[in-house]
């Protein structure tokens, strides 16, 4: 989760807010209908755990999708121990009991296959610099992918639920922040690993590069911005290694996340990718306009709003995205987050405690989820 940029909005995007809650139509040209949108589309990134009565409400309001981390630390406790999917499995079990689309991001790296890392960031760098890391991620991605694919033991062990298993896999979350450390030469070797691993245990499985944060118009760092990594991606030979690009186009106008996306587009385009879809696996704006959270700073504070604007946003972002669904080959787009988290710790980015559609005490509602719903009810079911 990131971004940048001074808190403004055009006037195009306002009549966006508009338009959308009274005939879901946007300004300027649209090239696809909200009728015409898949019930998997609209989705949602929970942060923190949810209880059985989130996903029920989660399926009340429409959410078709549901977008979650596999992290490899939190499934094998040390090496050569077994993989201990129960955490995971019971949210795969919710999804599927109340009809959301899975999309499973698998991330970070266990301290005993880089023994030698003793920083606080080595989680955050991607495992191929040892042998040892290299076949720890091969053999987390095969146990994920035989659980929970197609073929899953999941599936076999749950005959009763609804059969929706996972066919997408996002590797790793952001690796172009600078803080992580993860040069894109460097993840394109990730890349290379893991759509060979996956596509050996289930041919069918779709490689999503790992959501990457934009960076509005005005904040071009080569090798950070969304563009200018995946350039670096290209040059790497990745092509051939990811079926989908995801996005995470934090912006505090519409203008600059429609900025965002038309670059990759672009740089997809360039290198002949012109159809593969673009998922935005991150979008959202906190609610808490006026509360300071210790040790925030003033990171993420711009994508900090009031109820009322945090709806208004929702609105117009989704608009852009819906409208534009077909000419950008959007594959879907999730807020961030469902929930407010109940007892977070100091430190996050500023919006991240109030980008929920619900408070933290999980009942109530914000403006934003009927924002959220009025896109939901007209998907295809």
């Amino acid at each position: 989760m990131a971004g940048t940029g001074r808190d403004r909005q055009s006037r195009c995007a306002l009549g966006l807010v508009v338009v959308a809650v009274l005939a879901l139509s946007g300004c300027g040209s649209s090239t696809s209908t909200t009728n015409a949108v898949p019930r998997s589309f609209y989705g949602i990134v929970p942060y923190g755990p949810l209880a059985p009565h989130d996903y029920a409400r989660m399926q009340a309001a429409g959410v078709g999708s549901v977008r979650f981390l596999i992290q490899w630390p939190a499934v094998q406790a040390s090496a050569g121990a077994p993989f201990d999917f129960g955490a995971t499995d019971a949210i795969v079990e919710q999804a599927a009991r109340h009809h959301m689309t899975m999309l499973a991001t698998l991330s970070d790296t266990p301290s005993f296959v880089q023994p030698s890392c003793t920083g606080a960031r080595c989680s955050i760098r991607v495992p191929v610099a040892t042998q040892a890391e290299r076949t720890g991620w091969e053999r987390f991605l095969r146990a994920a992918v035989a659980r929970y694919g197609p073929q899953g033991s999941f599936w076999h062990d749950n005959p009763s639920l609804p059969r929706d298993p996972i066919t997408r896999w996002e590797i790793w979350n952001e690796q172009n922040n600078p803080v992580q450390g993860n040069p894109a030469q460097t993840y394109a070797k990730l890349l290379a690993l893991s759509a060979r691993t996956i596509k050996s245990v289930e041919p069918g499985g779709e490689v999503v590069l790992g959501g990457m944060f934009g960076t509005p118009k005005g904040f071009q760092r080569p090798g950070v911005t969304a563009w200018s990594y995946l350039k670096l991606v290209y040059r790497a030979g990745a092509a051939k290694d990811f079926d989908a690009v995801a996005l995470h186009p934090y912006s505090p106008t519409i203008a600059g996340i429609r900025y965002q996306i038309e670059r990759i587009r672009d740089v997809m385009m360039a290198h002949g990718d012109v159809t593969k879809p673009i998922l935005i696996t991150e979008i959202g704006w906190g609610s808490g306009a006026g509360t300071q959270h210790a040790g925030t700073g003033s990171r993420g504070q711009t994508f900090v709003v009031t109820p009322p604007q945090q709806a208004g946003k929702l609105t117009a972002s989704f608009q852009l995205l819906t409208s534009h669904r077909t000419s950008w080959h959007i594959g879907g787009v999730y807020w961030f987050t469902w929930k407010d988290p109940l007892n977070p710790p100091p430190g996050l980015c500023a919006f991240c405690y109030s980008s929920g559609l619900y408070s933290a005490n999980g009942r109530s509602p914000k403006p934003a989820l009927s924002a959220f719903e009025r896109f939901a009810r007209h998907a295809l079911s």
